[in-house]
């Protein structure tokens, strides 16, 4: 039998679990309009559904809602880089700010500010994004 027939059904199964989670955590984000956490996972689930638009969209909210939170202030920047097939364009670069500004320890800020060609970089890193390994 072929391995990818074999392995249809627990695609399939796959997918569906991915969608009922996502239906799930749309309905939560929905019920708690004013919550960062719950627009976080709806954040989640939209990129596992392949919709990085809507996980930017929730992202915002979320960094409206709770800006002091590195974490999803990191996430946005991540989202914003899928959107723009991998290039840390100009609201990427902003995200990855906010992150470092509220946890200069932030990996993925640091990471992502770090990369050479990220849009309006200098030939320095911005200031706590080098070396990103520290």
């Amino acid at each position: 039998m072929d391995p990818l027939i074999a392995l249809t059904p627990v695609l399939l199964a796959s997918a569906l679990c991915a969608l009922v989670i996502g239906a799930i955590l749309v309905d939560r984000a929905a019920q708690l309009p004013s919550d960062p956490e719950a627009l976080k996972q709806l954040a989640l689930a939209r990129g596992i559904r392949h919709d990085p638009v809507g996980a930017v969209r929730a992202l915002r909210k979320a960094v409206a809602l709770a800006p002091e939170r590195a974490d999803l202030w990191a996430q946005l920047g991540e989202a914003c880089v899928v959107v723009a097939m991998g290039q840390v364009d100009a609201e990427a670069r902003r995200a990855f700010g906010h992150a470092l500004r509220n946890d200069p320890a932030n990996a993925s800020a640091r990471f992502h500010l770090a990369l050479p060609g990220a849009e309006g970089a200098t030939s320095t890193a911005p200031e706590g994004a080098a070396p990103w390994t520290r």
